[in-house]
């Protein structure tokens, strides 16, 4: 936090010393919660629920707290309409300019009352049968009072292969510590809820549960709630033309890593070129490695 602190120090210091500080528009958020299980790449409130703090000038009244809901796709065409220019027609997400210079606190838009979220291939160390480097999907929707989320491949190790150590996790103490519990132990559940599988539907009341460990999605009183969320998530989804809602989202799986290197290192002799399997499954090239790319020790 002190190395962040002081880079957006320089920064700022930086801007004003050549007199550009009151006319740039500076962010400061995260792309992602702490690295730690039940956390980090997974779709609970603490990865998603990101700080998101905007200075422009005298543009932006400072001290007010807003709360709708924006997401990271709404970025770009806030930027551009700053600028007085269009989003690309292929941007999915919305301006929020309006909330950044509005004079209220609060919500704003009253439309911006949810977010989606979704995740895909987070890491590697995920198989399903033969296949190496796949996904664990979700799509998830949240509100100010509910978390629902969907995951498309249950049958999946949400967290990564135990076999490849639970590789979408970073290395820490509390990784370490869950993982070498073993049924019975007092904290096993919470080895269960950060790293085993999970159900295809998820639901959490965030009043209640802000850290989401109890999954009521299957109270029977909470089913109409769910699918009336799942409709609402769906719907945008495919209005943005989400392969996974559209059901061809099993693309994502095959799109090959760029750092094979790393991949058969990882996979051994699981390995094969996903490369070559995209074209077999699909009868057509991915874009291809871009020259001068250079792979150090399994890492760009």
């Amino acid at each position: 936090m002190e190395y962040h602190d002081r880079q957006i120090g320089l920064a700022l210091a930086s801007l004003e010393k050549r007199g550009l500080l009151d006319n740039t528009i500076i962010i400061a958020t995260s792309d992602q919660g702490m690295p730690f299980p039940h956390v980090k790449g997974q779709i609970y409130d603490e990865d998603f629920h990101e700080a998101f703090v905007v200075r422009w000038g005298d543009k932006i009244i400072p001290g007010r707290v807003v709360t709708d809901y924006i997401n990271f796709p709404d970025v770009a065409p806030t930027l551009l309409e700053a600028a007085g220019l269009k989003p690309d027609k292929q941007m999915t997400g919305k301006s929020f300019l309006d909330a950044l210079v509005s004079e209220k606190s609060g919500r704003i838009d009253a439309k911006r009352s949810y977010s989606l979220i979704g995740k895909e291939r987070h890491d590697n160390g995920t198989t399903d049968g033969d296949q190496i480097a796949v996904s664990y999907p979700v799509r998830a929707i949240r509100t100010d009072k509910y978390l629902y989320s969907h995951n498309y491949k249950p049958n999946r190790w949400p967290v990564g292969d135990p076999e490849f150590n639970y590789n979408n996790c970073d290395d820490s103490p509390t990784k370490n510590y869950l993982t070498g519990l073993k049924e019975g132990d007092k904290d096993y559940n919470y080895f269960k809820l950060s790293f085993g599988k999970r159900p295809a539907d998820e639901l959490f009341d965030l009043e209640k549960d802000p850290d989401c460990v109890n999954n009521i999605a299957l109270d029977p009183q909470y089913a109409s709630l769910i699918k009336e969320l799942k409709t609402k998530m769906e719907a945008d989804l495919k209005k943005q033309k989400d392969p996974r809602v559209l059901g061809k989202g099993d693309v994502f799986d095959y799109y090959p890593q760029i750092r094979e290197e790393k991949i058969k290192k990882l996979y051994k002799d699981k390995y094969y070129s996903m490369f070559d399997k995209f074209f077999e499954k699909f009868g057509k090239k991915t874009v291809p490695i871009p020259s001068g790319f250079v792979e150090k020790d399994g890492e760009n």
